[in-house]
């Protein structure tokens, strides 16, 4: 049942979740395409002994097998600025380096170091990674340390862009729209029931706290109203009844639920400007203005077939509640007491 109430406020705000979904969807495409691809490329280099002599090289290998300082050096060398600035000196003007990321890693399990440059430009990426691989390599040997870097594969250019993932991001923006959108076509229902059951005006006492519609004294005060409009301008309203009755014990009382059902199936059928009121009994009261008999009817007409259907939909069997309705039109000379005698209004 909650999950049909949410479905009928999406429906009957149904513009509010379109907008928002194309509104969504248009600024997270444009963010989208307005973001440069990303390239990225690659090299890799083996750390290696640099002796030749076959016992210090068995001592080497041992040394760099046992502890991983000697490939975290060199990663971090790789990545230092003094070598990013070396080899950004070694680029031609036409390269530039701006933007771009620089990362180096030991391949997990192995002395293999790889060096990575992410950037806009294909080739000025490849250019990159390989300088940076050059330097690195230099910078190394000159340190005369046990170990040098032996280039492995050399950094390529890259023929397809890593980033970003441009569908994925639209299709997320997509889903966060329609979400969003189905939030506030709800928001925007309950606004609206909010407004029209006259909860702002609760402490003047109109509303029948069982039901939430308007109780009888301010449908009686709102009739006298339109009754003298119609009197003086020549005008007609119409009224219409809904009752709610067990066809088992018709003076059995219904429970509040479903009552509160009924008026929520009603208010989505009416204008603003109608007075929905309980008068008691399972009775409710809607007064129309300015509205022919043959519409009220269609009206009425409807809201008895929605209503059995909520009605069936909460636990009600098919022949356990009876649903009538009742429509009249006031040309300001009659009262309503020939549908609810006992809320007549008393008059001088």
């Amino acid at each position: 049942m909650e999950l049909r109430r949410y479905l009928d406020a999406v429906a009957r705000n149904r513009l509010v979740a379109i907008t928002t979904l194309v509104v969504v969807t248009a600024i997270t495409s444009v963010f989208v395409i307005q973001q440069p691809w990303v390239y990225e490329s690659s090299g890799t280099f083996v750390v290696r002994p640099r002796s030749q002599d076959s016992a210090e090289t068995v001592r080497a290998i041992d040394t760099l097998i046992r502890g991983v300082e000697i490939n975290s050096t060199y990663a971090t060398i790789a990545r230092s600025e003094l070598i990013k600035n070396l080899a950004a000196a070694q680029l031609s003007e036409e390269v530039s380096t701006e933007g771009f990321t620089v990362r180096a890693d030991v391949v997990a399990g192995t002395n293999v170091l790889e060096i990575t440059v992410r950037g806009t430009r294909p080739n000025d990426v490849a250019a990159y990674a390989t300088a940076l691989g050059n330097e690195t390599v230099e910078y190394i040997f000159d340190l005369n340390d046990a170990f040098e870097l032996r280039p492995l594969d050399p950094p390529t250019v890259p023929r397809r862009p890593v980033g970003p993932n441009k569908p994925l991001t639209i299709a997320l923006g997509v889903f966060l729209g329609t979400g969003l959108g189905i939030a506030l076509s709800v928001f925007a229902d309950y606004f609206d029931r909010f407004r029209r059951s006259g909860k702002t005006v609760r402490r003047l006492n109109i509303i029948d706290p069982a039901t939430g519609a308007y109780n009888v004294a301010y449908f009686m005060k709102r009739f006298d109203q339109e009754e003298s409009r119609a009197r003086n301008s020549l005008r007609s309203f119409t009224v219409g009844t809904l009752k709610v009755s067990s066809s088992l014990r018709p003076d059995a009382t219904i429970d509040s639920g479903a009552l509160t059902d009924v008026v929520e199936s009603g208010m989505a059928l009416l204008r603003a400007e109608d007075i929905l009121s309980h008068v008691g009994d399972g009775t409710f009261a809607v007064l129309l203005p300015d509205l022919d008999i043959a519409t009220a009817e269609v009206i009425m007409t409807e809201w008895r077939v929605v209503t059995e259907a909520m009605l069936l939909e909460n636990g009600h069997s098919a022949g356990d509640l009876v649903v009538t309705t009742g429509v009249a039109i006031y040309e300001g000379v009659d009262t309503p007491s020939d549908l609810f005698p006992d809320h007549a209004p008393t008059r001088a």
